[in-house]
C-alpha cells in the first residue's frame, strides 16, 4: 500500500485560486519578528517537482566594448542564426562580435524572488551559470561549481577556503 493511501490523500490538485502551496508563519518574540511566507512547490504526488518552467526567462543586457547596445545589423544577423544549437550559436557568435552578455532581470518576479528567500545571491548565481551554460557547454553540477569558483563573479572573499558557490547550488539543486 502506497504512502498516499496511508495518509487517507483523496486529492492531490488544489482547486483554489491561492498560488502558494505552503504557507509558513513564524514568530519570534524574543527579538519581536513575525514573518508569513508562501512558496509555489509541485508536489511528488502528480509528477517530479522541476525548479524551471517555460515561464523561467532570464533577461540578460547586451553591450559593446564601449557599453553601447547591440546594433541592428547585428541584432538581424545573430537572430538569423537556426542552427541545431541556435542558442549556443547565438552566445557564441555574440561572443565572437565582442558584446558582453550580463544579468539583467528575471520576467518572473515571483521566481526571483524565491530564489532571494533561498539565498540572496542566488538570482545572479543562477543567471551567471545558465549564460555560461551556452559559453562553455559545461552542464555537470561538480564541473559548474568548479567553473563558477574559478571565475567568481560575486567577487566573495575565498582566501579561506570557504565554499560558497557550491554551498548556494548544492543546497538549491540539491
Amino acid at each position: 500500500m502506497s504512502i498516499i493511501n496511508n495518509l487517507y490523500i483523496m486529492n492531490s490538485g488544489s482547486k483554489s485560486p491561492q498560488i502558494g502551496a505552503i504557507k509558513v508563519s513564524e514568530d519570534d518574540s524574543i527579538h519581536g519578528i513575525s514573518s508569513n511566507q508562501e512558496f509555489m512547490i509541485k508536489s511528488f504526488l502528480n509528477s517530479k517537482p522541476i525548479k524551471f518552467n517555460e515561464n523561467t526567462n532570464i533577461v540578460y543586457k547586451i553591450t559593446d566594448i564601449n557599453n553601447a547596445p547591440i546594433t541592428d545589423q547585428h541584432f538581424n544577423e545573430i537572430n538569423s542564426i537556426t542552427s541545431r544549437h541556435k542558442y549556443i550559436d547565438r552566445v557564441t557568435k555574440l561572443m565572437k562580435l565582442g558584446y558582453n552578455i550580463e544579468f539583467y532581470a528575471y520576467d518572473d518576479t515571483t521566481f526571483k524572488l524565491n530564489l532571494q528567500v533561498i539565498d540572496s545571491d542566488l538570482p545572479e548565481i543562477i543567471a551567471h551559470i545558465v549564460k555560461d551554460k551556452y559559453v562553455s557547454r559545461i552542464s555537470k553540477l561538480n564541473e559548474v561549481i568548479k567553473k563558477i569558483t574559478e571565475e567568481n563573479p560575486m567577487n566573495y572573499d575565498q582566501s579561506q577556503g570557504h565554499k560558497f558557490y557550491e554551498y548556494r547550488l548544492v543546497s538549491f539543486f540539491g
